[in-house]
């Protein structure tokens, strides 16, 4: 179907950015919904296998670190399979730096004490919250973890 947009991996070429990529799964995409454990190299070549991929972990491991950046068509969607996203996460730019950005968020909500913000915060008024995301923002300055003071949504 030549009209429909293709993820085109052509056999023998390297991925630029893969090993990024992949670390960054593995970094933060947990086995499963219920669990926070997360993937090992020898978790996926297993998932793989469940796929008839066959692929030993050091074959992931290589993949990982960079040593090895041409894995084939099929190899790439199982893995975008297991971590539940898009084939082109590895390929395309733009939709890797969108998932990226939504790793983080998950990452966040892992931490407890963002937890904690969110269950106080949770029920109390859009007004009354606007201070106290004031002051967070001010702190945020202050330990220097914004490069810039907008926020999104701050167009006024």
């Amino acid at each position: 179907m030549p009209n429909e947009p293709q993820s085109k991996v052509p056999a023998g070429d390297d991925v630029p950015g893969l090993a990024d990529r992949l670390d960054l799964l593995f970094r933060t995409v947990p086995r499963g919904h219920e669990s926070s454990q997360l993937h090992t190299s020898a978790s996926i070549a297993e998932e793989l296998e469940r796929q008839n991929i066959s692929v030993t972990p050091n074959h992931i491991r290589a993949l990982r670190t960079g040593r090895r950046r041409n894995p084939s068509f099929r190899l790439l969607a199982g893995l975008a399979d297991i971590f539940q996203v898009p084939l082109d996460y590895f390929v395309n730019d733009s939709v890797s730096a969108e998932i990226q950005e939504s790793l983080k968020t998950v990452v966040a909500m892992r931490d407890t004490g963002v937890q904690q913000l969110m269950m106080r915060a949770h029920g109390v008024s859009a007004e009354s919250l606007g201070p106290v995301l004031a002051l967070l923002d001010q702190i945020r300055r202050i330990e220097g973890l914004d490069a810039s003071n907008d926020r999104p949504g701050d167009d006024d």
